[in-house]
């Protein structure tokens, strides 16, 4: 997360539509290819393979709100707009925002976002979507 933040640090707003739109088309290729499989990615899924059914998905936005790392595509790159970053990131470093439940595919899933803090300084955030169901 800390490289993706240097490596974002100077980028401007067009620029972040510019590349959501991209990966909205589908068409930011590269740049979904290095998101979904980085090391980041990599964790992400074996944390959702060791946890089975309760984990759903997992995503990891930087300070710009781009994603940084994921278990699965999401709809867009830019994740700055949503309540997933603006209550946790924005919020400080000890946010945590649960968002309500909805059904998809049959499963009652939460999104559940909190920032990613270091040194007491919000560096990022994440979210893990889980299936209420099997939290029992």
């Amino acid at each position: 997360m800390k490289k993706a933040n240097a490596e974002h640090a100077n980028i401007d707003y067009m620029k972040i539509l510019e590349l959501d739109e991209a990966w909205k088309a589908k068409t930011a290729t590269d740049l979904m290819e290095a998101t979904m499989n980085n090391p980041l990615s990599e964790f992400l899924k074996a944390k959702r393979s060791e946890l089975g059914d309760v984990m759903i998905e997992a995503f990891v936005m930087d300070d710009k709100g781009l994603n940084v790392g994921q278990t699965d595509g999401t709809s867009d790159y830019f994740q700055a707009d949503e309540a997933k970053w603006q209550k946790t990131f924005a919020g400080g470093p000890d946010a945590i925002f649960v968002d309500e439940v909805e059904e998809e595919g049959g499963k009652k899933i939460a999104q559940v976002s909190l920032t990613v803090a270091e040194g007491g300084k919000p560096i990022g955030a994440i979210t893990v979507a889980v299936d209420v169901d099997k939290l029992n």
